[in-house]
């Protein structure tokens, strides 16, 4: 899972060119709720018994890359509320912004917020992710020229692609509503990571 997780950041963080800024708020705000539902590619209920983990990914500016929990909130009757204040400046990629992976697991496995392990992530156990989506934070002090980080106000939003457009050069990153995210079940070896380019 960590390769998955590592191989998806680095195609992530490769940003495009610099693009107009889009207006800002003036400060992000104190709270943030971003819901969904979990469901199978057919059909299937999620498990009785999981939860979705806020896992954001980081990048040190070299080759080291690290996974930083932060958020979690329970499965119930297929769908899952999740509210965070705002993120330790350790799931922040330069400090200035974060881009978080939906995860489902077991509710039973202890994960606590912070920097993740090896044997703590294969604690988890993956039941599914948000393939299409992730959580999205950026601080007041990033300013523009960032590609398409630019699409972005100040603080929480959600970020999604649409995998049916036929160009790579056109899955990129679009802001959408958090009310309607979507995990889906699936084999940890059968993630399919998109393309943000």
């Amino acid at each position: 899972m960590r390769s998955s997780l590592s191989a998806f950041v680095v195609i992530l963080l490769s940003c495009a060119a610099p693009r107009q800024a889009a207006p800002v708020s003036p400060a992000p705000p104190r709270d943030f709720r971003a819901c969904g539902e979990v469901a199978g590619r057919s059909g299937e209920a999620a498990p009785a018994r999981s939860k979705v983990v806020v896992l954001w990914q980081v990048s040190t500016g070299t080759e080291e890359l690290y996974t930083f929990k932060f958020g979690e909130a329970p499965v119930e009757d297929g769908r899952f509320c999740i509210t965070l204040g705002p993120p330790p400046k350790e799931a922040l990629n330069g400090g200035h912004f974060g881009i978080a992976l939906l995860e489902l697991g077991d509710a039973l496995a202890e994960v606590p917020d912070g920097r993740l392990t090896e044997k703590v992530m294969k604690r988890l156990a993956s039941l599914g992710s948000a393939e299409n989506y992730v959580l999205m934070y950026v601080g007041p002090e990033l300013g523009p020229g960032h590609g398409w980080l630019d699409r972005f106000p100040v603080g929480y939003g959600c970020a999604f692609v649409d995998r049916s457009q036929p160009s790579i050069d056109q899955q990129v990153p679009m802001p959408t509503s958090c009310d309607s995210l979507s995990i889906t079940l699936h084999d940890p070896e059968k993630v399919q990571p998109t393309n943000w380019l």
